[in-house]
């Protein structure tokens, strides 16, 4: 699972959530792995916090070379102000983690110490 904060330049809030909404449908549209995935409000009108459930560590990474993503990534800087932090929650392989270290944004891995997970199954994309 990941959350990133995001917050909108002043005045840029509309093409801000369009940008945010555009993102979400490709993902949406062609990641069986993506659980979830929501943009939620903080309690500054201008962040917003975005969480993805992944099904696995693969789904992850499916994430992170969708193009749609990386042409997202590119365009967030026009929109946004100061850096976008990403916080992660559990595990992910070397593979998964040395392509995040290229990413161009701050990643905290936060490892699991206890607890469990079930077994999650890819979700049918729309039609």
């Amino acid at each position: 699972m990941t959350m990133a904060d995001m917050k909108s330049k002043e005045g840029g809030l509309d093409a801000f959530l369009e940008f945010c909404a555009g993102v979400n449908k490709a993902v949406e549209g062609s990641e069986t792995g993506m659980l979830m995935q929501t943009v939620n409000a903080t309690d500054d009108p201008l962040t917003f916090t975005w969480v993805n459930v992944f099904q696995n560590d693969a789904a992850f990474l499916a994430h992170l070379t969708n193009p749609a993503v990386g042409e997202g990534l590119a365009k967030a800087p026009e929109l946004t102000e100061g850096e976008m932090v990403v916080h992660l929650y559990g595990e992910i392989g070397a593979e998964t983690k040395a392509f995040l270290e290229s990413m161009p944004f701050t990643c905290h891995i936060h490892a699991r110490k206890l607890g469990f997970s079930g077994m999650f199954a890819p979700r049918t994309l729309p039609k």
